[in-house]
C-alpha cells in the first residue's frame, strides 16, 4: 500500500480507499476479499474477468499448438501406401504464416486503443469471429487446398492477440487502485490454468478438441460484454463519466 500511494504522488484515494488505509492488515485483507466477490456486482466482475482471462490463453496456446498438428506432412515408404510414423516433417512455411497472424493480431489491438474502442466489444468480437475459423481443419473442401487452409487459419489466428490484450486492459482497471495489483495478479494466475489445460488437451483427437475449444470462446463473450463497470473505468459515451 504504502509504495503504491507513493508511486500515485499526489494522487488521491476514494474514501473506502482511506477507510483501509487507516484500519491496517486485518482490514485491507478483508477489503481486498470485498473487491474481489464481496457483494454480487464484485463477484460478477470477477467471475467475467477470469473467465475472460482463462479463455484467451486458453485459446493463444490452443491456436499455437493447432498448427504443427495439422500442417503436419505425412511421410511414407518407398510403396507411397505405409506411412512412416516414425519420421515426423512439418510445413514449417505455413505454420510461420499463421503463427504471424499474431502480429496483425497486436496491431489491430493497438488501432483499437487509439481509437478508444470499448474494450468489451473489441473481445466479444474476436472470440466470435474466431468460433467458426475453429473448425477449418476439420473440412474435407477446406483442406484439400493448402494456401486456402492456410489463410483461413491465418484469419483465425489474427483475433487471438485482442482478446489477451482487452482481458488485461479490463483487469487493470475493475478494482481500486490500492487493490489492482492484487486483482491483477488472481486473475493472471487463473489465466495460467488456461494455458496448462490447453497444453494437456495437444494429443486429443481434433474431432474433440475443437468443439471444447469452441465452447471456451463462446464462453468468452458474454463474459466480455456483461462484464460491470470497473472502479477506475469512466465511461467514454456522450453522455459523461460514469
Amino acid at each position: 500500500i504504502v509504495g503504491e500511494r507513493e508511486a500515485g504522488g499526489g494522487a488521491t484515494m476514494d474514501g473506502a480507499e482511506k477507510g483501509v488505509a487507516s484500519a491496517g492488515g486485518g482490514a485491507g485483507e478483508a477489503s481486498a476479499w470485498h473487491n474481489l466477490a464481496g457483494n454480487l456486482v464484485n463477484l460478477f466482475r470477477t467471475v467475467c474477468l477470469w473467465t475472460l482471462a482463462f479463455v484467451q490463453t486458453f485459446n493463444f496456446y490452443g491456436l499455437m499448438l493447432n498448427a504443427p498438428v495439422v500442417f503436419r506432412v505425412k511421410q511414407y515408404a518407398d510403396d507411397g501406401v505405409t506411412e512412416l510414423t516414425n519420421r515426423v516433417v512439418f510445413d514449417y512455411a505455413a505454420i510461420l504464416i499463421v503463427n504471424s497472424g499474431d502480429l496483425v493480431g497486436n496491431f489491430s489491438a493497438l488501432l483499437a486503443l487509439r481509437m478508444k474502442t470499448n474494450p468489451r466489444r473489441v473481445a466479444a468480437a474476436c472470440a466470435a469471429i474466431s468460433v467458426p475459423m475453429l473448425f477449418v481443419p476439420l473440412v474435407p473442401a477446406l483442406n484439400s487446398h493448402r494456401w486456402g487452409l492456410v489463410f483461413l487459419m491465418l484469419i483465425g489466428r489474427i483475433p487471438a492477440a485482442p482478446i489477451g490484450s482487452m482481458s488485461w486492459i479490463l483487469n487493470a482497471v475493475a478494482y481500486p487502485t490500492l487493490f489492482r495489483a492484487t486483482g491483477h495478479g488472481w486473475a493472471n494466475a487463473v489465466a495460467r490454468f488456461g494455458a496448462v489445460t490447453a497444453s494437456s488437451m495437444y494429443s486429443m483427437p481434433a474431432a474433440l478438441s475443437i468443439p471444447i475449444h469452441a465452447l471456451a470462446l463462446v464462453a468468452a463473450i458474454p463474459a466480455a460484454l456483461f462484464m460491470p463497470a470497473g472502479a477506475l473505468e469512466h465511461d467514454q459515451s456522450p453522455k459523461g463519466r460514469r
